[in-house]
C-alpha cells in the first residue's frame, strides 16, 4: 500500500509554547483498484481503531487498528451479505457489550462486535423489513440495556402538504438483533410546533436515560408561509421503552444547520443559522445550553464572524468541559478543504481554527478530482486530538484520507495556551500603515487573491473578520476599537497565513 503524503496547512490563533516535535498524520492511501474508504474511526482505550468496507461485489468489512507509524493492521475482516454500499456510509455505534456495525447497500447489513472487537453475530436486517412496503424503514443509530437493542431511523414518504415527508420509527430488537416491535410516528413534529405544515425529523442519535429512551436529531418546521422558508431546528423527543411518546422540545432561533452534543444531563445546540432567514448568505455560529431536558435553552456563545452559508458548512462538533471544536467544509472557489473550529465557552472566544488541504498528484494539471463533501469520521483522540476521516475520487479510483492533529488542530505537535497570538504564522509579515494608527489601517496583502483578514485584540480575541475578493489591498475601519495593541492576520484562499502587529492609538 502506497502512502502519499500531504503538505500540511494550519494557522492558529493560540499562544505556543515550544516543546519536543511530535509528527501525526495526513496522508492518502492510494488503494488502486479496490474500491473502499474510511467508514469510522473509533477509539477503545489509547487504541485506534478504522473501519473501511469496500464498495465491490464481493464486498468485505476490514476493521484495522491504526497504529503510530500509519500502518494498518487488520483486527478482523467480514464477507458483506451485498454490494454497492456507500463510500464512508457505515456507522459503527458504541453500546453497553461492545459495538454495533450497520452499513446499508442491496442488503442492510448489522454486525455485533464484542468488546475484544471478535464478530458475535452478522445479520441481514432486509430478511426481517420489507422495504416494498412505503411505510418501511430502517434503523441507523442504536442503543441498548441488558435485555434489548433499541434503534433510530427515519423514512421518507408522500403526502397531501409536501412532495415528502420524513417519520421517524423506533426499532426494539432482542439481543441477536431480531426486531420484536417497529414504532412510528407520522406526525411527530407536525403536532409539536406552532404553524408546523412539514413533518421532517432526520434524528442524529439515541439513548437510555432515567429508562426512558431519547432521541436527538433535527426537524424542519415552517416558519415563513410567505416565502415559504423553513427553519431546520435541533430537536431533543423522549418515549418510553415501549415506544410510547412522552414529550419533544426545540433548540435554535433560525433557518440553519445544527447538532446536538449531550454531556450527562445537559444539553448543547451547536448550530449555524442565517443572520437573515430570507437571505441564504450570511450566517454565524450559535451554541445554545440547557442545563437539563425541562430547562429552557439559552444562548450561551454566538460567534462575531460571519460565514458564508454556502461556502462554509458545519458538518461536525465536539463538547469538552468549556470547549466546543466544530468542524466545517470550506467551498470557496473552485476548491475544497476542511476547517476546524475551537470555541471557548467561558471566554466567549474563539481561541484557535486551522485549515486542511487534501489533495494527490495528477497525470494532467486540467484533471478534476472529486473531493468528498462531508466527513465520513470526526472523532476526539486519547490525548485529545482529533481525526478527520474522508476519500477522493480520480481516474475511476477511491483514494482514502486521515488527518490526524493535536488538541490544538495542529498537525505537528507544538503544545497550546488558551489565550495569545499563536506563533506558527509564516515568516512574511503584512504590511500595516499608518502604524500607530487611529481611525483606520491600510493592509498591503502579499499577492492578489481571495482573502480572509482577522483582526484579534491582546487577549487572542477575534474582533473583526473582513473578506477580500482578488484583491491585494484592504483598508480597515478600526475608529470603534479600544486603544491597545493588536493582531491583524490574512489567510489565502489556498490557507497560508500571514501576520502583522499595529498599535491602535
Amino acid at each position: 500500500m502506497r502512502v502519499i503524503y500531504l503538505i500540511l496547512i494550519f494557522f492558529s490563533l493560540t499562544g505556543v509554547k515550544k516543546v519536543n516535535a511530535q509528527t501525526y498524520w495526513h496522508y492518502v492511501m492510494d488503494t488502486c483498484s479496490v474500491y473502499k474508504s474510511f467508514s469510522k474511526v473509533f477509539v477503545q482505550g489509547n487504541d485506534v481503531y478504522t473501519t473501511m468496507c469496500e464498495v465491490n461485489v464481493p464486498s468485505t468489512l476490514h476493521l484495522y487498528q491504526i497504529q503510530p507509524d500509519l500502518h494498518l493492521e487488520e483486527v478482523t475482516s467480514v464477507a458483506m451479505d451485498g454490494g454497492n454500499y456507500s463510500l464512508g456510509g457505515g456507522m459503527m455505534s458504541k453500546v453497553n457489550s461492545g459495538y454495533l456495525y450497520s452499513e446499508i447497500g442491496t442488503t442492510v447489513d448489522l454486525m455485533k462486535f464484542n468488546n475484544d472487537l471478535s464478530l458475535q453475530w452478522h445479520i441481514d436486517l432486509l430478511d426481517q423489513i420489507n422495504v416494498s412496503d412505503p411505510q418501511a424503514c430502517i434503523p441507523q443509530y442504536y442503543c441498548e440495556d441488558s435485555n434489548f437493542i433499541y434503534g433510530v431511523g427515519s423514512n421518507q414518504y408522500s403526502n397531501s402538504f409536501q412532495c415528502f415527508n420524513m417519520e421517524l420509527h423506533l426499532f426494539k430488537m432482542n439481543s441477536n438483533g431480531n426486531i420484536i416491535q417497529v414504532f412510528n410516528y407520522p406526525s411527530l413534529i407536525m403536532n409539536s410546533g406552532i404553524g408546523c405544515d412539514y413533518e421532517a425529523f432526520v434524528p442524529s442519535g439515541i439513548r437510555i436515560i432515567n429508562n426512558e429512551l431519547e432521541v436527538f436529531g433535527t426537524g424542519l418546521q415552517n416558519s415563513n408561509s410567505i416565502n415559504n422558508s423553513y427553519e431546520n431546528l435541533n430537536v431533543i423527543c423522549r418515549f418510553d421503552l415501549n415506544g410510547n411518546f412522552l414529550s419533544l422540545q426545540f433548540m435554535g432561533e433560525n433557518i440553519g444547520l445544527g447538532q446536538v452534543q449531550i454531556a450527562d444531563n445537559s444539553y448543547l445546540s451547536v448550530r449555524q443559522e442565517l443572520v437573515n432567514q430570507n437571505v441564504n448568505e450570511d450566517s454565524q455560529l450559535k451554541i445554545f445550553m440547557k442545563d437539563n431536558y425541562q430547562n429552557v435553552s439559552n444562548l450561551v456563545f454566538e460567534n462575531p464572524e460571519i460565514w458564508n452559508y454556502q461556502n462554509e458548512r458545519l458538518v461536525w462538533s465536539n463538547v469538552n468541559n468549556e470547549y466546543v471544536t466544530v468542524g466545517t467544509i470550506n467551498t470557496y472557489g473552485s476548491s475544497l478543504s476542511y476547517s476546524l473550529h475551537q470555541f471557548n465557552l467561558v471566554s466567549q472566544a474563539l481561541e484557535w481554527s486551522k485549515n486542511y488541504s487534501v489533495s494527490i498528484p495528477l497525470q494532467n494539471p486540467g484533471d478534476i478530482v472529486n473531493v468528498s463533501q462531508t466527513f465520513s469520521s470526526f472523532e476526539v483522540m486519547p490525548d485529545g486530538g482529533y481525526t478527520l476521516t474522508g476519500h477522493v475520487m480520480y481516474l475511476n479510483n477511491i483514494y482514502p484520507w486521515i488527518i490526524r492533529t493535536d488538541a490544538c488542530g495542529d498537525e505537528v505537535y507544538n503544545g497550546c495556551a488558551i489565550s495569545g497570538v499563536s506563533e506558527l504564522v509564516e515568516s512574511t509579515s503584512l504590511k500595516l500603515f499608518p502604524n500607530p494608527a487611529v481611525n483606520e489601517i491600510n493592509i498591503q496583502l502579499p499577492t492578489t487573491d481571495t482573502w480572509t483578514v482577522r483582526v484579534f485584540n491582546s487577549n487572542g480575541q477575534l474582533v473583526s473578520t473582513e473578506k477580500v475578493n482578488q484583491s491585494s489591498f484592504i483598508q480597515l475601519n478600526i475608529q470603534n476599537m479600544n486603544t491597545g495593541l493588536y493582531t491583524v492576520q490574512a489567510m489565502s484562499r489556498e490557507g497560508r497565513v500571514y501576520s502583522g502587529v499595529v498599535v491602535k492609538e
